[in-house]
C-alpha cells in the first residue's frame, strides 16, 4: 500500500488564543475527526471545529498519525463479534457473507474509510485482526487454515473499498449519496461477495498477506 499521505497538516492553523488553554478531552478529538471524515481530516480542522488552538489537539495526538489510529480503533469496535450475530453463520459462505456486509456497513458507517485502509502505510492485519478476529477464527475452526482465511478476508476488503470509492468519486463533496446509488453499490456488493464464494467453492489458495 501507498504512505498514507504522512503527518504533514498544510492547513491554515487557527488563530492562538490568549489565556489558559482549553480542555478538550481525546475522545472530542477523535469524534470530531471522524466527523469531518476519517480518511480526510487535518488536525487544523478539528481544532477549529473544537474552538481550540492546533497546539490543544496535538498535546493529546502529537501527528496526525496517531490520531488516525484511534479513530480507526474506534471504527473497529463498531464491529459485532460473530457470536451477536443473529442468526450465527454456521458455514463458511455464511460466515464470508457475514464478514462481507460488515465491510460494507463500516465503508457507509465511516464515510472515506476506503481511503484509509487503501492508503493505510501497514499491513492488512490492522483491521483483520482488531475487527473480524471472530469472523477468521470462526473459519480456522471450520478447517480452513490461518492463510485462506486471510486471503478470503482480504478480497472482502479490497471489494468493499473499491465499490465504495465508486460512490465517494460519483457523490459532490460534503453531500450524502443518493439513495439509488447505494442501493446500487449494496446490490454490487452482494453480487461480488457470490463471485468471491463461488470461486473459493472451486479453490481455496494458501496465499499470505
Amino acid at each position: 500500500m501507498t504512505p498514507f499521505g504522512g503527518d504533514a497538516d498544510n492547513s491554515a492553523h487557527p488563530t492562538p488564543r490568549r489565556g489558559r488553554p482549553a480542555k478538550i478531552s481525546a475522545d472530542d478529538v477523535v469524534a470530531t475527526a471522524i466527523s469531518l471524515g476519517i480518511g480526510t481530516f487535518r488536525l487544523s480542522e478539528v481544532a477549529r471545529t473544537l474552538n481550540v488552538t492546533v497546539q490543544s489537539v496535538y498535546r493529546r495526538y502529537p501527528t496526525r498519525s496517531t490520531l488516525l489510529e484511534e479513530c480507526i480503533d474506534v471504527a473497529l469496535r463498531t464491529v459485532p463479534p460473530i457470536s451477536l450475530l443473529d442468526p450465527v453463520p454456521d458455514t463458511w459462505e455464511n460466515i464470508l457473507r457475514a464478514s462481507s456486509r460488515q465491510w460494507w456497513a463500516l465503508c457507509r458507517r465511516f464515510p472515506g474509510w476506503c481511503t484509509v485502509i487503501t492508503d493505510y502505510d501497514g499491513p492488512l492485519e490492522r483491521f483483520l485482526d482488531a475487527g473480524f478476529g471472530s469472523y477468521l477464527e470462526s473459519l480456522l475452526a471450520l478447517g480452513w487454515t490461518q492463510p485462506q482465511a486471510r486471503f478470503s478476508a482480504a478480497l472482502m476488503v479490497s471489494t468493499a473499498a473499491r465499490i465504495d470509492h465508486f460512490v465517494s468519486q460519483g457523490t459532490p463533496p460534503g453531500e450524502t449519496p443518493a439513495t439509488e446509488t447505494l442501493a446500487i453499490a449494496e446490490r454490487q456488493m452482494e453480487e461480488a461477495t457470490e463471485f468471491i464464494i463461488a470461486g473459493l467453492t472451486v479453490d481455496r489458495p494458501d496465499w499470505t498477506l
